[in-house]
């Protein structure tokens, strides 16, 4: 595959996706500066054109990268490949030519990036050519071959495989390589193509010393030659040379090799100079000169392979830091995620068992007052019914009977009466509840007592939990009976007051009071205490003898 023609039709896309913008001033000057390096880059004409064509492909790499322009940078980065090959910087341009791979798998494949990528593995085939790394070059030609398109571009990488053949010296598979590649090439009628495998196939015969070998060589300079591509006639002369060379006939290896060097100087390539120059070496009887050339190619090779060592010791090294630090980075984030699963669970664990605790409390005070309710009701039915006969029955006593057994049996009715008016069951899901609650209290008011209710409406039990609004009740009846018992008040305050996380209620009358001792006798309201506190409520209370009693509510919503 020529270079040429794949940055061509690189260039191509580079001045139609130009075109394909409004006219202005910008996009024509950017249109000049694509021609003008493109031929900096394939036509250098001093030792600095090269240099420049690089930075301006590298800006313009940049460039296209922040404009999410990927295909542009992709051909920015086979320009910078092709550059710093030329400049002898082969490892600079395997990294430009693998971060342009990695930019062609994130986009969608299509024809242009096939190509791309198919120029991209063909270059770094001929980049480990030169790193003496064959197994990885002839990987990279057939990754190539996989994805190739057309018979032209098979035969350019069946012909590069071919030339890793011969460098292996393992020439008769290079010839059976090369025949197969000059068949097609004859078939496609593609003459430069046909030079090309004649030229190798020749050079791979002189090495098994078969007649063929030279026919085939001169015929690829007659195409050549008629070709008028100064390039592929520099190759055929320097290959003639090799040959005339092994074959004895220095004066023949010394013609082609000096038509060889005014080729290189003609196009002022340097690297064809310096190839030129390493031929014409060869045919110096020197014993010195010789024995020099060769230790110096020794020794560039060995560079070139100390050079592969240390580029591939540095990526493995960078790799494995990468890693590296990508393991940590996971080990983190495992534990990271370890420890916050444990988190979850343990507060999980925590929330279920309050969760059950807060249940287990709640079921216990269902118990209770389903408890309390059975008690009343039975009391109601059955107790306070046997006493009410009872009293019926001893009306038709005598008087004196009656007296005597009658008042005593009728507080014992009263008490009974009250005892299961205290624990009845509440309707927690009437609408009114407020008024029932409202009404319960009033009950105890008499022509005595005055009973005062502030802040209760509909509003202020909402929201409140039913086992809450048991307590709740339970204990207003507690309060109430025990000032009903006890208190001989005149006047009683009872003031409902809700904030966003607490009921509180207020008792006061202004009754006979008791003293902390009293109170702790009281089973009423020590029972009342007790109840609130089951539901994390707080019951404080400020009395004085003769001074009435103040009690403070509060729990919880």
């Amino acid at each position: 595959m020529k270079k040429s023609i794949h940055s061509f039709l690189f260039i191509f896309l580079h001045i139609l996706a130009q075109l394909c913008v409004p006219n202005n001033s910008h996009s024509q000057n950017l249109k000049d500066s694509l021609e003008y390096y493109y031929t900096l880059a394939t036509n250098p004409k001093n030792e600095t054109d090269l240099s420049r064509a690089y930075d301006f492909y590298k800006r313009h790499k940049e460039q296209s990268l922040l404009l999410k322009d990927t295909l542009n940078a992709i051909s920015d980065l086979r320009f910078m490949t092709s550059i710093q090959k030329n400049l002898g910087f082969l490892h600079d341009s395997e990294a430009s030519a693998t971060e342009a791979l990695k930019l062609l798998d994130q986009i969608k494949t299509n024809e242009s990036a096939t190509e791309a990528k198919l120029g991209l593995y063909n270059h770094l085939g001929i980049l480990h050519r030169s790193f003496y790394n064959y197994v990885r070059a002839l990987d990279f030609y057939e990754m190539a071959l996989k994805i190739t398109k057309t018979p032209k571009d098979s035969m350019t990488l069946l012909n590069n495989k071919a030339n890793i053949f011969i460098d292996q010296e393992n020439y008769e598979l290079a010839v059976k390589q090369l025949y197969l590649v000059y068949n097609n090439s004859l078939k496609y009628k593609d003459s430069l193509q046909i030079a090309r495998a004649l030229d190798n196939l020749g050079f791979a015969e002189s090495k098994l010393n078969l007649p063929s070998a030279l026919p085939h060589m001169l015929e690829a300079l007659k195409i050549r030659t008629q070709q008028h591509n100064i390039k592929e006639i520099y190759i055929s002369h320097s290959s003639l040379s090799k040959y005339y060379l092994k074959n004895k006939d220095l004066q023949k290896a010394n013609f082609h090799a000096q038509q060889a060097y005014t080729l290189a100087k003609s196009i002022k390539s340097t690297s064809l100079i310096e190839d030129a120059l390493s031929n014409i070496i060869n045919l110096n009887n020197d014993s010195y000169v010789l024995e020099y050339k060769n230790l110096k190619d020794s020794i560039a090779k060995s560079i070139q392979l100390n050079r592969n060592l240390y580029s591939y010791n540095k990526y493995n090294y960078d790799k494995q830091e990468k890693e590296l630090f990508i393991s940590e980075q996971k080990r983190e984030k495992q534990k990271f995620i370890y420890t916050s699963v444990g988190i979850i669970v343990l507060t999980s664990v925590l929330f279920i068992y309050f969760l059950i605790k807060i249940k287990h409390k709640r079921d216990k005070l269902n118990d209770i007052y389903i408890t309390e309710t059975r008690i009343s009701q039975k009391v109601h039915d059955e107790l306070a019914n046997d006493i009410y006969n009872i009293m019926n029955r001893i009306q038709n006593q005598s008087a004196k009977a009656q007296d005597f057994i009658l008042n005593p049996l009728a507080e014992v009715y009263k008490k009974t009466r009250n005892i299961s008016h205290e624990s009845s069951a509440i309707n927690l899901n009437n609408a009114y509840y407020h008024l029932e609650i409202k009404e319960m209290l009033n009950a105890y008011g008499n022509e005595q007592t005055s009973i005062s209710i502030i802040g209760i409406d509909k509003e202020i039990f909402k929201d409140i939990k039913d086992h809450k609004k048991i307590v709740m009740e339970r204990v207003l009846k507690e309060l109430m009976t025990n000032m009903k018992k006890h208190s001989k008040a005149s006047n009683v305050l009872i003031r409902f007051k809700k904030d966003k996380k607490k009921m509180h209620i207020t008792y006061a009358d202004d009754g006979v009071g008791f003293k902390k001792k009293e109170y702790i006798k009281s089973n009423g309201l020590q029972n009342a205490e007790n109840r609130i506190k089951n539901i994390k409520g707080s019951f404080n209370f400020d009395t004085e003898k003769e001074k009435g009693v103040t009690i403070e509510l509060s729990f919880p919503i």
